[in-house]
C-alpha cells in the first residue's frame, strides 16, 4: 500500500501532461483523462486546452495532440507515476522508439512541494522548459508562467516546435 494513502495525508497539486498521435488521439486523451479522474488519491482540478503540436525527435510521424491536468493527490510521486504507467499500458502504449508514435504518453511534470531524483523518476521535469508541447498547456494552468514556482514562458518556448491550439476539449461533454 502506498505509504503516502492515509486519512491524514494532504493533498500536493501535480501536473500531468498528455500526449498522443496514434488512432484516434483526441478520444485517447478524452478517454485517458476520465481514467485520470477515477484515479484512487487524486482529484481534478482544472484541464488545459488541447494543442497539435509537431513531433520532436523523430519527426517522421504524425503531429501529436497535447494537453495538461492540473489534480491533487495524496498519493507518492512514484505511485502517481505508476499509476500513469498503467493507464499508458491500458492504452496500448508500447516504448520501442524513442520520441516516436504512441497511442498515449502521460508524464509528470510537477508536484507542489516536490524535489525527487531516482533511476525511474526526475521532478520537476527535467526538460519540461524545452518542449512547448508542455510549456503551451501549461498556461493555460498557470497564466503567470510559474508552476508551483518554477518560472517557464515565452522566453523557454522552443522556437522550432509548432504549436496550434485546436478548440477540442478533455471533457468529452464540452
Amino acid at each position: 500500500m502506498d505509504q503516502q494513502t492515509t486519512r491524514n495525508t494532504p493533498f500536493r497539486q501535480a501536473v500531468l501532461a498528455l500526449g498522443s498521435n496514434l488512432g484516434d488521439p483526441l478520444i485517447h486523451l478524452q478517454n485517458a483523462c476520465a481514467a485520470i479522474k477515477h484515479l484512487p488519491g487524486v482529484r481534478f482540478l482544472k484541464e488545459s486546452n488541447i494543442y497539435r503540436t509537431s513531433p520532436v525527435g523523430f519527426s517522421a510521424q504524425r503531429d501529436f495532440l497535447n494537453a495538461a491536468v492540473l489534480i491533487e493527490t495524496t498519493r507518492s510521486p512514484e505511485t502517481l507515476l505508476g499509476m500513469c504507467l498503467g493507464i499508458e499500458s491500458a492504452f496500448g502504449r508500447q516504448r520501442s522508439v524513442p520520441n516516436g508514435p504512441r497511442t498515449l504518453d502521460l508524464d509528470l511534470i510537477a508536484m507542489e512541494h516536490t524535489v525527487c531524483s531516482s533511476a525511474d523518476l526526475i521532478l520537476p521535469h527535467p526538460r519540461f522548459r524545452e518542449r512547448a508541447f508542455v510549456c503551451y498547456p501549461l498556461k493555460d494552468l498557470f497564466p503567470d508562467e510559474h508552476c508551483f514556482g518554477i518560472p517557464f514562458g515565452p522566453l523557454c518556448f522552443p522556437e522550432d516546435q509548432q504549436v496550434w491550439k485546436t478548440g477540442f476539449s478533455l471533457s468529452k461533454n464540452s
